[in-house]
């Protein structure tokens, strides 16, 4: 995770395996969080724009963010589709509201890009793995 500092509000990790970037985010996010994120997101995804690539992301403890939070994930999900992500696989338990903000913010930018929301990892993983995603 990155250590969060003084302008920075919630937590996060991002890495990639094989062909999936993997995501975790928890507590609640400020803009610098945000912006943070977005800009390690795509380091780590950098490495395999070369092809398609798939994604899952874990919010079962993610407290979402400020209003301003919504612009910059937004536009990293059209940066993300315009470099090859073709599948994303959200986890988040059991939340109702983390369900329903993340499919508000993540959404089909055309027929390129499917999105699925699990309540398990395991579903998640499995539903990638169906479009050859899968980690080591």
């Amino acid at each position: 995770m990155r250590e969060s500092n003084a302008s920075m509000h919630g937590y996060y990790q991002v890495s990639y395996e094989n062909n999936i970037v993997i995501a975790t985010l928890k507590g609640a996010w400020n803009e610098n969080t945000a912006h943070a994120f977005s800009d390690d997101f795509k380091l780590e995804a950098s490495a395999l724009v070369a092809n398609n690539w798939g994604h899952i992301v874990y919010l079962c403890d993610w407290e979402m963010g400020v209003p301003g939070v919504d612009k910059i994930l937004e536009s990293l999900v059209a940066w993300c589709i315009d470099n090859g992500l073709t599948h994303a696989a959200h986890v988040v338990g059991k939340s109702k509201i983390t369900e329903k903000y993340a499919g508000k913010i993540v959404h089909s930018k055309d027929q390129i890009f499917t999105k699925q929301v699990f309540h398990d990892e395991q579903q998640a993983l499995q539903w990638l793995s169906e479009f050859d995603y899968t980690l080591k």
